[in-house]
């Protein structure tokens, strides 16, 4: 079904359906990037959900400010009440341990146990694209014409974020943190943003009864869609990067490591 002419046919409910289904068959979810983890040996990926957790940090850091410039472009009741009730659960349910803290300070304590400190974060930069995803994601949230960011957070994010961590979860199957209690961050995710993103384009359904909305929201869906994707580019050249460091150190190992006994000769007798 194509989205684009749904902005003039049909009705809300099969508009905005045709919009989630374009997100959820957007190449950002089904980038080469998540295929990658298969190859990767443990020492791979410990090293590449470092990567990962560094630079998504540089666009996650801010999703308090995203969910807060929507809701400044937002008026209806009913709609902020949605909205306020997602900004509520990303401060945590204020219970003893790791799984009642702010989601924010669970992503920065995950990022700690697996090594992205102070010393590891002075000695990388950040990514061009990861900062300018943030700067742009916020820029939708906050635009002024009535549907873009509220699209831009449900569909472009809350709606697909279950399919990316899932693939993140099975980065960390492969990785020694396979088993730390801070895994939960995406566990939780996984779950609770299906029942914020169903909240959320509930709020649509009714948006889009006003067909002077569906192009807005349309287009902050899917251009939230194609900046994640753009930071996923970049990721796999990265992650090809790692690889190629990975398996350069490992020959150089091989290469420099003790012949056993006699290998020389036998090569000096039978020449290839």
């Amino acid at each position: 079904m194509n989205s684009a002419l749904m902005i003039y046919r049909g009705s809300a409910t099969e508009f905005v359906d045709s919009v989630c289904m374009e997100a959820k068959s957007h190449r950002a979810l089904k980038h080469a990037y998540f295929d990658m983890f298969r190859a990767l040996d443990r020492d791979e990926a410990d090293e590449a959900l470092r990567d990962f957790i560094f630079q998504y940090s540089f666009y996650s850091r801010h999703f308090d400010a995203y969910n807060d410039a929507v809701l400044s472009t937002v008026q209806l009741p009913a709609y902020r009440a949605v909205i306020l009730e997602n900004i509520a659960d990303e401060q945590g349910s204020g219970e003893p341990g790791f799984a009642g803290l702010p989601h924010r300070d669970m992503y920065r304590q995950f990022a700690a146990r697996i090594g992205v400190d102070d010393a590891y974060r002075a000695s990388h930069k950040p990514l061009t694209t990861a900062q300018v995803w943030g700067e742009l994601f916020l820029q939708k949230c906050a635009s002024p014409i009535p549907g873009v960011g509220l699209a831009a957070i449900s569909i472009g994010t809350e709606f697909i974020v279950p399919d990316v961590y899932g693939h993140v979860l099975k980065l960390i199957a492969r990785s020694s943190f396979r088993d730390i209690e801070e895994n939960y961050f995406f566990t939780l995710h996984s779950e609770c943003d299906v029942e914020h993103s169903r909240q959320l384009i509930g709020l649509l359904y009714d948006f889009c009864e006003d067909k002077d909305h569906r192009e807005a929201v349309r287009f902050g869906a899917l251009s939230a869609l194609n900046l994640r994707a753009a930071f996923f580019d970049v990721m796999a050249a990265r992650l090809e990067e790692i690889q190629c460091n990975s398996r350069a150190r490992t020959h150089k190992t091989f290469m420099t490591a003790p012949q056993p006994h006699g290998a020389a000769t036998r090569h000096a007798a039978y020449p290839i």
